[in-house]
């Protein structure tokens, strides 16, 4: 496959820019910032398209970083010749791969062709766009690389089991996704740590709470013990309580019958009193003084020839007489009255001797001996009571810690069963990873000694004394008596060497369909004067059997 000229509308600082390609080897030699990256990026663009942006920065990005500066339709075409046809590209890009257009134009018919789809790279050369990176495109900043399984089939002569072999770097990364996913959601140690901490937490602290449970309740019994035997006593006193009470009431009832005595004895005296002085003045006494006043009027009256004299002395002494009787009569009511309150009253202070002597009997009482008794009980009964409380509380907080504890320990299971359950996950899935590995490892056994006798072959030329030797990644190590060494020890322009004869050696084997172009953007910055004459031997070999186009800054480093 040759290329034969491009045209480039705009694509980066390059804008209506057209180059005719030689078919063997085509120099480019400019000054920096000319645009010679652009270039190289643009005739690989044109056959494998730019990547989306995805989460890049814009500098990042092919896509971003080489939208036109001066705007402008982004994108060109390229003609080229292969098998015998002649074909244009034609390609432009949007902001999205979504945006992207692509065309392939057939120059004999003159007519659209469908000879090949946008895939025109991978449909050209047989490998995708990272694999023709590794191999036929030299960067300027980046020579080393990472061998792809597409790259290993090809090499391992394995072609037609390409994508098992492509599909290898997939399954690995889905494991290694799925194994993260796993971590991911796998409990931490730390988080079954602080589970177990919490554990013996509650169960040193559930031991507390037990002990002052048990605390509490020896406690209670004894308050119990001595509860029961105050209610012995007090049983045992409550019959001579029931007695004492008895008698107190008793004992009341004879003294407020004694005061009801009292008082009718202080009434009747009272009265016996008023009615020796009212006898004095008795109305018939009082009427028989009157009487007796009146005769002796009549008597005087008559004796004065005031009145007939035989009349008033008949009058006065009708008068007289009744005034007598009247007198007589009253006299023995007031007798008879001073008797009877007599009588009355040495009844009254019988029974209130018979009363006090019955009170004399009574003995009197303490109340506060009860009082005390009383409040012993109330004491120990509250005592009681609180200690009841604390005792329940205290198994209340014992069934919570246990509920507690159990969460706790359900849960620190579940954790371990998680972790375990991850942990073979996890080691199925090293397996698997480490099964395939080992199969590509296999694979690449196959094509490790034959590019190595090439990789030798082409190093050899440089004349350097180091021993170099390729593993089935395609990693050079330097071999010393010390062991292999990387070749990162190596300078870098011996670094450059060893990646560009890694990348030459293995052209052959990889493009079994079409030879590619070959891209050598200013490539070889690190090599020696002395050295470059031999790359110089090695590239005029190649412009055989593939068109090499070459960028450089300095004419002193043309080919």
């Amino acid at each position: 496959m040759k290329i034969i000229k491009l045209h480039i509308e705009n694509f980066g600082k390059l804008s209506n820019f057209d180059y005719v390609f030689d078919k063997n080897l085509t120099q480019i030699v400019e000054d920096n910032g000319w645009g010679k990256t652009t270039l190289s990026t643009f005739i690989k663009s044109i056959f494998y398209g730019l990547e989306a942006n995805g989460r890049k920065k814009d500098f990042e990005s092919q896509r971003s970083k080489y939208f036109p500066w001066q705007g402008g339709n982004y994108g060109g075409n390229l003609t080229f010749q292969t098998s015998g046809k002649t074909y244009t590209v034609f390609r432009t890009f949007g902001k999205t791969p979504e945006q992207d257009y692509f065309q392939l134009y057939d120059e004999d018919t003159k007519r659209i062709s469908y000879d090949y789809s946008k895939e025109i790279g991978k449909e050209l050369f047989g490998v995708g766009e990272e694999t023709f990176v590794i191999s036929s495109y030299f960067g300027q900043s980046k020579l080393n690389f990472d061998l792809t399984d597409q790259a290993i089939s090809s090499l391992a002569g394995l072609e037609k089991f390409k994508n098992d072999a492509e599909n290898v770097d997939i399954a690995l990364n889905i494991i290694e996704k799925k194994r993260k996913e796993i971590v991911a959601y796998t409990p931490k140690v730390n988080q079954l740590n602080q589970v177990k901490k919490s554990i013996e937490t509650s169960e040193n602290l559930l031991v507390v709470k037990e002990n002052r449970a048990k605390e509490i309740k020896e406690k209670l019994l004894k308050i119990e013990e001595d509860r029961n035997r105050v209610y012995q006593v007090s049983k045992a006193e409550d019959e001579q309580r029931k007695k004492q009470v008895e008698l107190l009431n008793e004992k009341t009832l004879l003294q407020e019958k004694l005061n009801q005595k009292n008082t009718e004895l202080s009434e009747l005296l009272t009265n016996d009193t008023n009615c020796e002085k009212s006898s004095k003045f008795n109305l018939k006494f009082l009427l028989s003084l009157i009487m007796i006043f009146a005769s002796v009027v009549l008597c005087i009256c008559g004796m004065l020839n005031l009145f007939n004299l035989v009349i008033a002395y008949v009058l006065a002494v009708l008068l007289f007489i009744g005034g007598f009787i009247s007198f007589i009569l009253g006299k023995k009511k007031s007798s008879s009255i001073s008797n009877d309150n007599e009588k009355n009253v040495q009844n009254l202070r019988t029974e209130i001797e018979i009363l006090k002597q019955k009170l004399q009997i009574i003995p009197n009482f303490d109340i506060k001996v009860f009082e005390k008794n009383n409040e012993l009980i109330r004491n120990i009964d509250n005592d009681y009571i609180a200690t009841q409380t604390s005792f329940n509380e205290a198994l209340a907080d014992i069934e919570l810690i246990k509920e507690e504890l159990s969460v706790l320990i359900e849960n620190k299971k579940k954790i371990e069963d998680d972790i375990k359950l991850s942990e073979n996950k996890i080691n199925i899935l090293k397996q698997t990873s480490k099964f395939l590995e080992n199969a590509r490892e296999n694979v690449s056994q196959r094509f490790v000694n034959p590019l190595n006798n090439k990789f030798k072959k082409l190093f050899e030329k440089f004349n350097l004394q180091n021993d170099i030797a390729l593993d089935t990644k395609l990693d050079a190590h330097v071999l010393t008596n010390n062991g292999a060494k990387a070749v990162g020890f190596l300078s870098k322009g011996s670094q450059d060497l060893v990646f560009i004869c890694q990348r030459f050696c293995m052209l052959e084997d990889i493009y079994k369909k079409e030879k590619p172009f070959l891209i050598l953007d200013d490539s070889f910055v690190n090599v020696d004067d002395e050295k470059i004459n031999v790359i110089r031997e090695i590239i005029s070999l190649l412009t055989k059997d593939y068109q090499v186009i070459y960028f450089s800054c300095s004419k002193s480093r043309k080919i």
